[in-house]
């Protein structure tokens, strides 16, 4: 969309067009460069840290986790506290059965999943009836 403004395109035309793809490929060239540069980087360094750090990279996917979850029970508190239910419901489904502990974070994924779709499916019927 930045090459595309910058460009000064019309929006519907060819030009427009070619510019979002030109735009495209840069940004997905300049990620992949940047993403093998710092495996590179970061596959020599790593080992050269102290245990503490490294021990610490466990806690990076669930600091993602949870911020995205904050950003999401910030727009609809609603939504927040459901997936919150859903997501020690389905962890604690997961320790009595005895299904492997990996696979209680997709299935955590999952439950939030439905219980958004859920939440915005009945708004969106509850619009459609007030209309």
């Amino acid at each position: 969309m930045m090459a595309q403004k910058m460009a000064g395109t019309e929006e519907g035309t060819h030009e427009h067009e070619v510019m979002g793809t030109i735009g495209t490929c840069c940004s997905v060239i300049v990620s992949a460069s940047m993403i093998t540069l710092f495996t590179l980087i970061g596959s020599q360094v790593i080992p050269h840290l102290p245990t503490f750090v490294t021990g610490s990279f466990t806690y990076i996917l669930p600091a993602l986790f949870g911020a995205v979850y904050v950003e999401m029970a910030k727009k609809d508190p609603r939504t927040g506290i459901g997936t919150l239910v859903a997501g020690l419901l389905v962890i604690f489904l997961v320790a009595k059965s005895g299904i492997s502990a990996g696979f209680s974070t997709l299935f955590v994924v999952i439950a939030g999943i439905l219980v958004s779709r859920t939440f915005y499916v009945a708004d969106k019927k509850k619009d459609g009836a007030a209309k």
